[in-house]
């Protein structure tokens, strides 16, 4: 049988890839982007990342990410999730940061992020 869940997921080579929640997609511009997608790849090139949505009067929605490595070079980032998840994707805020803010168990603190981004996005 089917179990139903909240869970976003594609087949790829005929295995189930779980991308994230259905919750945690941002509409920008009318495309739905998997803020989970964005994650994965910029977390293959920095030591962790969190990706939220920010609100835009144009877009409904823009992508906004920030980045634990000082070191790493946004401009590649960008083109890398252009490449690999397409130009809505790529975030229109991108930030480094020292370290993620953590709340309660260890999980990130989504809305400090979101906060931390919207100053930046003002910039």
């Amino acid at each position: 049988g089917w179990f139903v869940t909240s869970d976003l997921g594609r087949f790829v080579d005929g295995r189930l890839e779980v991308l994230g929640r259905a919750d945690d997609v941002i509409n920008t511009g009318g495309v739905k982007v998997a803020a989970s997608a964005v994650e994965h790849v910029l977390e293959r090139h920095a030591r962790a990342a969190c990706v939220v949505a920010l609100e835009h009067p144009e877009w409904g929605e823009i992508v906004a990410a920030v980045v634990v490595d000082p070191q790493v070079d946004i401009t590649i980032l960008r083109d890398l999730i252009r490449t690999e998840l397409g130009a809505p994707a790529v975030p229109k805020v991108l930030a480094t940061i020292d370290e993620l803010p953590l709340r309660g168990p260890g999980k990130v603190d989504r809305a400090t992020v979101r906060a931390y981004l919207a100053g930046h996005a003002k910039e």
